[in-house]
């Protein structure tokens, strides 16, 4: 399909979908079954307030997109493996002139964009949003919006409609535009990489161990997303080395001492800084402060002490260096989700 531009092809097009409102007002049955009456009158609104506002635009040279069967979709919802999280429709519109869609009627699907490059817009609940490169947006599954690619500088585009029992999980985000930071964009091929594979799965057919495969990707796709957005710095972004040493020391350094609590002031000082410099180069690097990375340590050699010794619990508290059992016990249960008793009691392996 081509961008409308030719002055005989308006024309035409006018002439269509002015025959299309008639068919409707009359009930033709060549047309019904294609369009209801409230598209037709869509359509017919385009047609009495301006062509300018009709972009017909689906094909985008390099483009890939691969909407699924019914059938399909319905195995996706049925399977176990898949039913949590799965794709509907995917693609990539690179340099998507002309690119629009409106959808007044709901749809049961999740929409993510992404723009690589360019710029577009959204509407959703009477609201406007200006999409820019490194932004997503997520349009919930339910409502009517709109979108499409700006005039001047069209969007390039990653896209996926997905459903799922689970997928309201994966989009913590709220309405509006997210843009990844420049921290964050240095990683960005780690996203462009699920979507290549995703794709590249779906390229060689819709069988059963294709599809699953495709859910485990999406799965792993949000979840870097996630990641990726709210804490760039824990997937591999460039730190400075020097402050990736003194965090990789002073995680050794706790390990070795398990059995105390070292002070942030005694951390410090180990590296000639203040309490203070050196509290928030840590918590920057691990999203978390040194006080409560110890804690995690000692549930972590905790758990080993439980699974792989006979020790009593309040023998384990005070190897791990907490000398009151009923704090020891509080604070495993709330990071463990267990306590120690059930997390001993529970079958491993």
């Amino acid at each position: 399909e081509k961008v409308v531009t030719d002055t005989t092809d308006i024309l035409r097009i006018q002439a269509l979908l002015l025959s299309m409102y008639r068919a409707h007002q009359s009930d033709d049955s060549s047309i019904n079954g294609f369009f209801n009456k409230k598209d037709g009158l869509l359509l017919y609104n385009y047609y009495l307030y301006g062509m300018e506002t009709l972009k017909i635009s689906n094909g985008f040279q390099g483009e890939r997109a691969f909407i699924l069967p019914p059938a399909v979709r319905m195995r996706l919802a049925e399977m176990p493996e898949t039913s949590l999280l799965h794709v509907t429709d995917i693609g990539y519109y690179p340099n998507a002139k002309s690119h629009y869609c409106m959808r007044t009627e709901p749809i049961d699907q999740y929409i993510f964009i992404f723009c690589v490059k360019g710029k577009g817009w959204y509407e959703l609940d009477g609201r406007r949003f200006e999409v820019n490169s490194k932004d997503f947006f997520i349009i919930p599954p339910g409502t009517p919006h709109s979108y499409g690619a700006d005039v001047d500088s069209p969007w390039t585009i990653y896209w996926i409609h997905f459903r799922g029992t689970c997928a309201s999980v994966y989009v913590p985000y709220g309405n509006g535009v997210l843009t990844f930071t420049e921290k964050a964009w240095i990683n960005i091929h780690l996203l462009l990489n699920r979507f290549e594979d995703m794709m590249n799965t779906l390229e060689k057919g819709y069988n059963a161990e294709s599809l699953i495969y495709t859910s485990s990707v999406l799965h792993h796709f949000f979840g870097t997303l996630r990641l990726m957005y709210r804490t760039p710095e824990m997937i591999g972004a460039p730190v400075d080395s020097d402050a990736s040493d003194v965090i990789s020391y002073s995680i050794k350094l706790m390990n070795e001492n398990i059995g105390r609590t070292l002070r942030i002031s005694e951390l410090a000082s180990y590296f000639g800084y203040s309490s203070a410099y050196y509290s928030t180069l840590f918590s920057k690097s691990t999203g978390m402060t040194p006080a409560a990375y110890q804690i995690q340590l000692k549930m972590i050699r905790a758990c080993s002490l439980l699974d792989f010794t006979d020790l009593r619990i309040n023998q384990i508290c005070h190897m791990v260096g907490i000398e009151d059992p009923y704090y020891f016990t509080r604070v495993f249960t709330k990071i463990m989700g267990v306590s120690p008793k059930s997390y001993r009691s529970d079958k491993k392996g």
